[in-house]
């Protein structure tokens, strides 16, 4: 990140919080790994995306129950949440692509998912336009792991968000 320092985020399992460890000396030596957000763990997922913007904000992507993108500005000290199964509900006008209410409603890794077959794998992609914005990938799959058609419909439909970070008084 910053001057031979790499933060790491992991999972130890699909229904536990991320997991986080930094090393100051390009990787030679780490600090022991610690649930992210110490002792009131905040993000998880099955497979986290992590990126710095060249604006220094920390980006991190994931799920599973939900979408959500997580941002910090302080070197990943702190991070803020963006529910984007939300958003995404919130920009999507055929009702067909929309998200299940568990799906937005997730609040963790041991969350209910949408039944009775998962509405998204929860998998991102985050890459950084050359405007500075972030751009974020993901699904919403008809059946599940099963493939189309399903319970949520006749096909599965990938995703991409454009999102502005902006820096705000107080955070």
């Amino acid at each position: 990140m910053l001057n031979g320092e790499i933060l790491t985020v992991f999972r130890s399992d699909s229904t536990s919080y991320f997991w986080t460890t930094k090393s100051t000396d390009e990787g030679r030596t780490w600090e022991s790994a610690k649930p992210l957000g110490g002792p009131k763990p905040f993000a998880w997922s099955v497979k986290p995306r992590l990126r710095v913007l060249a604006s220094g904000v920390v980006v991190l992507s994931g799920g599973r129950p939900g979408i959500d993108l997580w941002a910090s500005a302080d070197h990943g000290s702190t991070f803020t949440r963006y529910n984007l199964a939300a958003e995404h509900n919130m920009r999507v006008t055929d009702s067909a692509l929309k998200y299940d209410a568990q799906v937005v409603r997730a609040d963790g890794p041991k969350a209910g998912r949408a039944l009775p077959e998962p509405q998204t794998s929860s998998y991102t992609g985050l890459a950084e336009a050359a405007d500075g914005d972030l751009v974020i990938s993901y699904d919403r799959i008809a059946n599940g792991w099963r493939g189309p058609p399903g319970v949520w419909g006749t096909f599965d439909a990938m995703f991409t968000m454009r999102v502005r970070l902006q820096a705000h008084d107080g955070n």
